[in-house]
């Protein structure tokens, strides 16, 4: 969406009913009461009082008096409760307090009174349904265990102009096959965030088209994931919240000993190029085990490339994917952009906080798309202006620079 409702002329702009105002407060404290956002809740509602009192005089102590919803509610039109709709049930999931602050900033650009944090708290609660529609993702329980770690063969790898360096594999392996879900080739610093990556290209090869679901695609996903690499906290933290079980190990596969022995002996001493490092890495497991996974995933990409829903970008489809990408700390610049990598990430909201400290997650489907977090919470998807093409549309980077 784009447009600040405020600057919204006063004769286009339509005020909300009162008793649309007294109902939507009213079930935003019974939802309250009912435990719902407990971490939203403001400082200006005594639940607690509240519910002390309904328990003797009933359920219409959580009705407001017409002069607090009057004064909650003042300036509240249809465009700003379409905008508090559009931020709030958005697949990008941002948090009520994000929602506010966003209001708030687009208030202060129009030169007008900000909107108390209740009155957006309300309005929110009072589309959590519309919300919980617009951020479901559809998911397959497995019963398998993933394992996931690292090996550290002796080659260097070339990539560009830059210096070679020598690298580590991290690995997705299904355990019980044993059959390699993914690898990823990476510099031996970033174990971390290479182990992470690998479980998101697993992650993101299990997922296929399924009727009758809005996004077009269901998910699956493991039991267990067993690994040698400590994963990052909001890796998992997302495992955890999307109810997989995530446990440290010292336990090898069998699978990485015969890599250790064949292939990495095989290739010891020589510098190669990333790409054909690992088209000789997926090669090998095609041959010895009957399954590559980077050709796996081609073939399933061009199987379903007619698909839109599958040619999307995945984080964007499942928003806690996004804590497998490698946070990276940055700042808003004074014209609203956000550089990173050579690249500066735009959007508008940006230009409300110049100078202020952000985090940026790139995605991992294209360079032109990163998320932009603001003091830890989730704020936008802005894009890269210098990928951006004459009809709208964005460049890869990766695969044309």
């Amino acid at each position: 969406m784009s447009g600040n409702p405020f600057l919204v002329p006063a004769s286009m702009t339509t005020v909300l009913d009162r008793e649309d105002c007294e109902r939507i407060h009213y079930q935003a404290l019974q939802a309250a009461v009912r435990g719902s956002r407990p971490e939203a809740l403001p400082a200006s509602v005594p639940l607690s009082e509240l519910r002390e009192r309904a328990r003797f005089d009933g359920a219409e102590v959580y009705l407001a008096h017409p002069d607090d919803i009057e004064l909650l509610f003042s300036g509240i039109t249809l465009a700003v409760y379409r905008t508090v709709r559009s931020l709030f049930c958005s697949r990008l999931g941002r948090s009520t307090k994000m929602v506010w602050r966003i209001l708030c900033a687009m208030a202060c650009a129009a030169g007008v009174e900000s909107i108390p944090y209740e009155t957006i708290w309300a309005l929110c609660l009072s589309l959590e349904e519309c919300r919980l529609a617009s951020v479901a993702v559809p998911v397959e329980r497995g019963e398998e265990t993933w394992w996931v770690g690292l090996t550290t063969p002796d080659i260097s790898i070339q990539q560009g102009a830059a210096r070679a360096y020598h690298p580590s594999i991290a690995w997705c392996v299904e355990a019980s096959v044993p059959r390699a879900l993914s690898f990823c080739i990476a510099p031996l610093d970033a174990p971390e965030d290479n182990a992470t990556r690998a479980l998101y290209d697993a992650i993101t090869v299990h997922r296929r088209p399924q009727a009758r679901v809005p996004t077009g695609l269901i998910w699956h996903l493991p039991e267990r994931i067993m690994t040698t690499v400590p994963l990052s906290r909001p890796c998992v933290a997302a495992c955890t919240r999307a109810g997989i079980q995530v446990e440290e190990s010292t336990a090898e596969i069998p699978l990485l000993e015969h890599i250790r022995k064949t292939w990495e002996r095989g290739v010891a001493g020589r510098t190669l190029l990333a790409r054909h490092c690992a088209g000789l890495l997926d090669a090998f497991l095609h041959s010895a085990h009957g399954y590559g996974p980077r050709r796996a995933f081609e073939q399933q990409a061009h199987r379903y490339a007619p698909l839109v829903g599958y040619g999307q970008d995945p984080a964007a489809q499942f928003p806690l994917l996004r804590e497998f990408l490698p946070a990276v700390a940055s700042s808003i610049e004074a014209d609203g952009a956000v550089p990173y990598d050579g690249l500066h990430y735009t959007h508008e909201w940006l230009s409300y906080w110049p100078e202020h400290a952000v985090t940026l997650r790139r995605s991992a489907h294209t360079a032109a798309a990163a998320w932009i977090y603001l003091d830890g919470e989730i704020l936008c998807q802005a894009h890269a202006r210098e990928l951006r093409r004459r009809d709208g549309s964005y460049g890869q980077y990766r695969s044309e620079r």
